[in-house]
């Protein structure tokens, strides 16, 4: 019997730290609840964008956030509060990217849905319906596709 009872409690243990690793998704119903230079980003650079709803990330290690707005436009924010994702049906309302990026997507890919526009260290990525991507530098300068 001992022998069960170690196995029953060690399982439980284990069950318990996998469930504590995932991130809890808190809800957040007022765009006032979000931190300042987040609200701040919205109210100054998509400002026809009307908020929805949002979710706070709680990890070990930060926050990370989810903003949703009414036409299904979702902006990820890291935890230094920028932004790193976006996920838009159009992104005639995502003027903070490059220019030179918005003039490539104007020029190059008007027919194309963009499903979404990544920000990393090293510059932008692009994915697109056809599950390719376009990879450009931090200036918005085209380098490949993928």
């Amino acid at each position: 019997m001992p022998i069960l009872k170690k196995r029953f409690f060690t399982t439980l243990i284990f069950i318990l730290l996998a469930f504590s690793a995932h991130a809890i998704k808190i809800p957040i119903l007022f765009i006032d609840e979000l931190p300042g230079s987040i609200h701040k980003f919205i109210k100054n650079k998509c400002p026809e964008l009307v908020f929805k709803c949002a979710y706070v990330d709680k990890e070990d290690v930060g926050h990370e956030y989810e903003v949703i707005f009414t036409d299904g436009t979702i902006i990820n924010f890291n935890l230094k509060c920028s932004w790193v994702k976006v996920f838009a049906n159009t992104l005639s309302h995502i003027e903070f990217l490059p220019q030179r990026l918005l003039d490539y997507i104007q020029a190059e890919l008007y027919n194309e849905p963009i499903e979404c526009v990544e920000r990393t260290d090293s510059g932008y990525y692009l994915r697109l319906s056809a599950n390719r991507k376009i990879i450009f530098d931090k200036k918005g300068n085209f380098l490949r596709t993928e």
